[in-house]
């Protein structure tokens, strides 16, 4: 498989009093393709350009978003102001292919990069997923079994247990949403229709006093075996939101800090559950404690979100997911791809909600995997690569 690894990092220059950040970038291990910071003549802070592109973001989202003024005001921007217009020119010639993105800058929406030459955003075109760069070895490898003991996807479905935590909102003033219920019906209906035993579909209703320590018990306990977290319902404080309480990221840390959860995929269907707040604030990301605890990927919003969207999406995902069609979409970062694709292609041309789901992790990895994987996982950055970032760090 290509290394097809886009490098983009932010080098703070503490030579100089105001201390300014540079951004360097490379593709795979074929060398830096851009660093404003190798060439002395130029002197500009990229930090504050970023700054710029953010900003942009947020005061559009408070007004009326359309997509054409998200492509214009910060697609198009992000390929060319950031001084990456060659670097992603150059990877286009890889679409299709999955495309994981190693960054220490997970607040910018590198998916949302436009290419107008093929009138598409970054993640219409390649399989996408984002990795925090200082966090990608405490991804887990998936197992790599041998081709004769990949197990017939129908018995990996019987042996699969799915974890689905929910909560309808109504309380502490966060409002209620109806089609919650509809989702996790949906949900349900849709796994046991592939396959899964009804047994090993887990539900918890967040609104029961017992929802936060029965979670617990059951990421803990039946680790081995757990394939899907999903959860719906209402982000609050950077934690999952319940009637009954909140589980922190924290929490879920400290409960997998000796055993880690066996790759499972986790699915955050609630407001702003990607979002950063504040610069390079990745410690108090939900996604990345769920990949520190052991998750092959976590997908998440990155902006308010209607559950009646949130509802339609999740279930166009799965259906993808557990597909047992011999052309449907095997890895994680092809199947959010075709269910961006197809919804966009149903919703309004007004409707950009395909837009704000987005993957945390490894986009080449096989939930259930057809074949060997023996080269679909994500690796830790080489010494050569690291090498490139300490020559301009001290």
């Amino acid at each position: 498989m290509a290394d097809n690894r886009l490098f983009i990092y932010y080098i703070k220059d503490i030579f100089r009093e105001n201390e300014e950040y540079y951004l360097m970038a490379w593709f795979g291990e074929k060398g830096l393709v851009t660093s404003p910071f190798q060439e002395a003549d130029i002197s500009y802070n990229i930090f504050n350009l970023r700054r710029d592109i953010l900003g942009q973001l947020n005061n559009l989202m408070k007004k009326s978003m359309t997509i054409d003024l998200l492509r214009d005001k910060v697609g198009v921007k992000l390929k060319t102001s950031l001084g990456l217009n060659a670097l992603f020119t150059s990877i286009q010639k890889y679409t299709g292919q999955e495309m994981s993105i190693h960054t220490n800058d997970v607040e910018i929406p590198w998916e949302w990069v436009y290419f107008e030459e093929e009138g598409k955003f970054l993640c219409e075109l390649f399989p996408y997923g984002k990795v925090f760069l200082e966090k990608v070895n405490l991804i887990p490898p998936p197992r790599k079994p041998i081709s004769s003991r990949v197990k017939r996807i129908e018995d990996q479905l019987k042996e699969s247990v799915v974890l689905v935590l929910y909560d309808i909102g109504g309380s502490e003033g966060l409002r209620k949403l109806p089609y919650v219920k509809d989702e996790v019906d949906d949900l349900i209906r849709l796994f046991k229709n592939a396959g899964i035993l009804r047994k090993n579909i887990l539900q918890i209703d967040g609104s029961k006093k017992e929802a936060e320590s029965k979670f617990m018990n059951i990421i803990t306990t039946r680790r081995e075996n757990l394939k899907i977290i999903h959860y719906a319902g209402h982000i609050k404080e950077k934690s999952l939101f319940m009637t009954s309480g909140m589980i922190e990221c924290k929490e879920i840390e400290d409960a997998t800090a000796h055993k880690k959860l066996n790759a499972p995929l986790v699915f955050l269907n609630g407001c702003f559950s990607g979002n950063i707040f504040e610069e390079w604030e990745q410690e108090k990301n939900l996604s990345t404690s769920f990949l520190i605890s052991g998750a092959s990927g976590c997908i998440c919003t990155r902006r308010s979100i209607g559950d009646k969207t949130a509802y339609n999406f999740s279930r166009m995902f799965y259906e993808k997911l557990l597909s047992k069609d011999e052309d449907a979409p095997t890895t994680i970062g092809s199947v959010l791809q075709t269910a961006r694709q197809e919804f966009k292609t149903d919703c309004s041309t007004k409707d950009f909600s395909w837009l704000l789901y987005t993957l945390h992790g490894n986009p080449s990895y096989e939930l259930f995997p057809r074949f060997d994987p023996k080269d679909l996982f994500m690796q830790a950055p080489t010494k050569e690569s690291m090498n490139k970032i300490s020559k301009f760090t001290v």
